[in-house]
């Protein structure tokens, strides 16, 4: 028997359709559909949900999601995942025609590493966007820029070149740190949040007069906050939330509609 000499590629890749939780008046999990996870060793995953229906009030015409790994001739190694929902429709607050998740990642070859130190592969997140959105019966005109994270692939270079459009939060080094952002760069369709609103925007007295919208988030009155495009950056790791609900209500609880992770690693021999 032979065994094969040097580094492994592990992949590393997922999409989902919708998952949520409640809290209040009931406890509840719709447990997470449409999931394909991307085995380490790579090939292919894909699931797809059609006319979900949650008591009347989650709904969607079908959630479809795939994620695939492989190698290239050169050496190289591509991961894709990605996730369609279409027809979206939660407690008559939020719609969406189509919501679509996309994370794509090449990990190039490269010569042996002295200190056997692992390099970040790029990821892109082209591709990825939303339809139709309505909030609370208004249309939401999202403006994405994705071409950031085409032009700035890597952690080390979005925090060189775009690490302003988002919150980094380093954990005892850049090496270890964490960037907060957004593939959103304009909401239109609701007024913004004024300074006086954000001060009392966590009092339980306070109450917004109307939906108001801050950097990528939506807040309506009587239902919570709504967080769109959402991404979280780590050396060799890119998580993206399309929509990510916080109920704060008389229903209470969390969601997220079209997420995904990608990106993969290389590991030294074993012996």
């Amino acid at each position: 028997m032979s065994f094969t000499q040097g580094r492994t590629y592990l992949y590393r890749g997922s999409a989902f359709g919708f998952a949520a939780q409640f809290d209040h008046p009931s406890k509840a999990t719709i447990p997470t559909q449409a999931m394909a996870v991307l085995a380490p060793t790579g090939g292919e995953a894909f699931s797809t949900v059609r006319n979900f229906d949650y008591q009347n009030i989650i709904t969607f015409d079908e959630a479809s999601a795939y994620a695939v790994g492989s190698e290239d001739p050169d050496g190289s190694h591509h991961s894709v995942a990605t996730v369609a929902v279409r027809n979206f429709r939660f407690l008559n607050v939020i719609e969406a025609d189509l919501v679509t998740m996309r994370v794509a990642s090449v990990h190039r070859p490269r010569g042996e590493a002295r200190d056997e130190t692992i390099e970040e592969g790029e990821v892109t997140l082209t591709g990825s966007c939303i339809h139709g959105l309505r909030i609370a019966c208004q249309p939401i005109d999202l403006t994405f820029r994705t071409e950031l994270f085409a032009e700035h692939p890597t952690f080390d270079r979005f925090v060189k070149g775009g690490r302003d459009a988002g919150k980094c939060y380093a954990h005892g080094s850049a090496e270890k740190g964490l960037i907060v952002t957004s593939i959103v760069e304009r909401i239109a369709g609701c007024q913004a949040l004024s300074d006086d609103e954000r001060k009392n925007l966590f009092n339980p007295r306070f109450a917004l007069s109307g939906i108001r919208c801050s950097r990528n988030a939506v807040f309506v009155p009587g239902f919570g906050r709504i967080v769109i495009g959402e991404v979280i950056i780590e050396r060799g790791y890119r998580r993206i939330n399309m929509l990510r609900i916080e109920l704060g209500c008389g229903n209470a609880g969390t969601g997220t509609v079209g997420g995904g992770e990608g990106n993969g690693a290389e590991i030294p021999p074993a012996t």
